[in-house]
């Protein structure tokens, strides 16, 4: 069966989604839909477009004289507009020639997302089904059928959270951290970096908090834990800190003025974009104020390109101080993870899209329903820090963007997991011989 080796599964997802991405540019699109192709199997509005546009510029300019190089992986947005076009240079100058690349990551994010779910059940035909959504979910296929970097990110953010299950794992185990986990750890969130370089700065807080959990654990536990385990787990948290916290920061600092400079460049635009009045905290310390600074700043872009967008939420909404940011937290869990709202998909005006994120929404409403009764049935630490660390990154949405459509895209990648885990909780209520929540078994 699919189910029982994960090479399998890999092979499924990439059968899959190579089938999917094929037909729908090459088929659907120019032929069953007409009135959404843009050109080149590319849909009416999407980003790809403006994408396409500049990789085809490139192809002819900039990696004429880069070659080889501009595979080299870089933090930064340019990074996948240099990959396209150095296959457009070299290959074929069409979107499809993208999809096999982006095929391939993505069925890795799916054998990872199916790794995860393995953890808490037996029954690995579940946790096959609970992975479906990635392929079956109308709105996943503009992840990896369009010229989109979220495939990698699909990828890496399912390789960074399995990973860091294992990781945990041996740590509370009293195991010593497979190098295996180390290196999927380090690749996937290089990954993540490098096609979502904003994440650098959600990372850094959260490796903070794992040393200070990892500290103060080992201190409470101490007798029970074998010094040369503690010491070998301790070595390779801070080796992973140190690296993340030092991850090509000449890149990210120039992604930051980059970002500081589009935002003042189109702020005339847009009668709607807000200025940036920012007050230092006196209680805060310096290097908290900057990356929040930096966050209000995406959000200033993000007004600046509202023009654009037919659903935006919030969009006078301004942050002047650290304090506004902690005060729009309530503000922020309702929108990732509730909207879109009923309001925005009932009714006769929303378009064909609209209706179609209503109905996965309804759906994600009920599994996270299911996922969040059973994590507090089972009071499992994994399925908590898995929870933990998907709304955690889900929550900065809100406070970086303003259009629904941009903000349900991304906070997808991130749901899938909880997604997948509410489908392997339903399934597991039909009565069958193996039990959820197999903790003591790791097979990968």
């Amino acid at each position: 069966m699919i189910s029982r080796s994960p090479f399998r599964v890999f092979l499924f997802f990439l059968v899959a989604t190579l089938s999917i991405a094929f037909f729908f540019q090459c088929v659907f699109l120019p032929y069953l839909a007409p009135s959404l192709h843009a050109q080149r199997g590319l849909m009416i509005g999407h980003d790809s477009i403006a994408m396409e546009e500049v990789a085809r510029a490139r192809s002819t300019e900039e990696i004429s004289t880069m070659g080889w190089k501009a595979l080299i992986p870089y933090a930064g947005m340019d990074y996948y507009l240099h990959l396209i076009a150095y296959f457009y240079k070299h290959l074929f100058a069409m979107p499809w020639i993208m999809i096999p690349l982006h095929a391939l990551t993505y069925a890795l994010g799916g054998l990872f997302l199916f790794l995860i779910l393995t953890r808490f059940t037996s029954t690995k035909s579940f946790a096959l089904l609970g992975t479906l959504p990635m392929i079956l979910l109308p709105s996943s296929w503009s992840l990896f059928t369009q010229l989109q970097r979220d495939c990698f990110v699909v990828m890496g953010a399912m390789g960074f959270l399995w990973s860091s299950l294992n990781i945990l794992q041996s740590c509370l185990e009293q195991k010593r951290i497979r190098i295996w986990d180390l290196l999927v750890f380090s690749l996937t969130t290089y990954t993540l970096l490098c096609f979502r370089t904003y994440l650098i700065y959600l990372f850094k807080p959260l490796v903070f908090v794992a040393m200070v959990l990892f500290a103060g654990y080992s201190i409470f536990n101490r007798p029970k834990l074998s010094l040369m385990t503690l010491f070998y787990n301790a070595l390779c948290l801070v080796i992973l800190s140190g690296w993340v916290l030092k991850l090509r920061p000449n890149e990210i600092a120039t992604h930051q003025n980059n970002a500081e400079q589009m935002a003042e460049e189109v702020t005339s635009q847009n009668p709607y974009s807000p200025t940036l009045d920012w007050h230092q905290s006196s209680w805060a310390p310096n290097f908290l104020e900057e990356k929040a600074k930096y966050l209000v700043l995406i959000r200033k872009g993000a007004v600046n390109q509202a023009m654009y967008g037919t659903l935006n939420k919030d969009i006078n909404v301004e942050f002047h101080r650290l304090g506004d940011l902690f005060k729009y937290i309530p503000r922020a869990l309702q929108l990732s993870l509730f909207s879109p709202f009923p309001s925005d998909w009932l009714g006769t005006s929303g378009s064909a899209f609209r209706k179609v994120a209503g109905v996965e929404t309804l759906l994600w409403y009920i599994l996270l329903l299911v996922s969040v009764s059973i994590l507090i049935l089972k009071r499992n630490p994994y399925l908590f820090t898995l929870f933990c660390l998907c709304l955690y990154v889900t929550l900065s949405y809100p406070y970086a963007l303003v259009n629904v459509g941009t903000m349900y895209r991304l906070k997808l990648i991130w749901q899938f997991p909880i997604i997948g885990m509410g489908i392997v909780t339903l399934l597991s209520l039909f009565p069958v011989r193996y039990s959820i929540f197999d903790e003591s078994v790791r097979d990968y």
